[in-house]
């Protein structure tokens, strides 16, 4: 074409030919991306659902450490009522005003001396959060309300963990060794309420510890409480943000 001194076509059918090729190599892109974001919110998606189920763990988990709280403050608290420590439930009542009118029943409380040693921590679900950590994925949770919410709920179960391991130990051990030097088995069925009373009414170490190991319980069921709001928050972020991305 050139050597016909047709320069023009040859320049238009040079630059058609690399505006085809420009526009083939936009378009493998084009797919290329699509087709990894459509792996990556396949993934993420994935490891969302995974994390909803540790969730729902975690408030099953959750509720049945309230329930064995409730039920040692129920003990506790009839203990104190019997033996006429009367200011420590006023000033329990002062610290946790929305737990003073609260019904608590000795209903399913077979065995009180068991019950009143029965202390569990919180475990928690955190492989699909660690997951998520290890594998370099957070940054694919593009709603960043999502993502920190996220991070804020695993550092607050930390933070639970942490403050029932220090309350329990300490409540576990006071009332344990008490037990034991008062000649009562941990989980012993001698240990009825009207034994539990009488013990506490005559060792006052052992009434004294009663007093403070209430406040320890308060304060486990309402970081309890607390825990389940979290993830009762999270979940619904997370299953409004999926509905949102579908």
């Amino acid at each position: 074409m050139l050597s016909e001194g047709k320069t023009g076509k040859y320049l238009k059918y040079a630059i058609g030919e690399i505006i085809l090729v420009i526009v083939g190599i936009l378009l493998a892109l084009q797919i290329n991306n699509w087709n990894e974001n459509r792996v990556s919110k396949a993934r993420i998606d994935s490891r969302l659902l995974n994390l909803t189920q540790d969730l729902e763990a975690d408030i099953a988990e959750v509720q049945s450490n309230i329930k064995l709280a409730e039920n040692r403050i129920v003990i506790t608290k009839g203990i104190l009522q019997a033996i006429g420590r009367r200011g420590t439930l006023s000033e329990v009542d002062r610290i946790f005003p929305e737990l003073a009118n609260r019904e608590f029943t000795f209903d399913g409380i077979v065995n009180p001396n068991s019950s009143l040693s029965n202390l569990r921590t919180l475990d928690g679900n955190r492989s699909t959060y660690e997951a998520l950590i290890n594998a370099g994925e957070f940054h694919l949770i593009s709603d960043q309300e999502l993502a920190k919410k996220i991070q804020v709920y695993y550092a607050k179960a930390d933070e639970l963990k942490d403050a029932e391991r220090w309350n329990n130990m300490e409540s576990y051990l006071m009332i344990y060794r008490s037990k034991l030097r008062l000649g009562l088995g941990s989980y012993s069925a001698d240990g009825t309420m009207e034994k539990l009373i009488e013990l506490a009414s005559t060792d006052k170490q052992f009434g004294a510890e009663l007093e403070h190991s209430i406040l320890l319980d308060h304060n486990q069921y309402k970081g309890s409480e607390a825990m389940i709001e979290r993830a009762e928050d999270l979940l619904l972020t997370i299953r409004n943000w999926t509905k949102r991305t579908e």
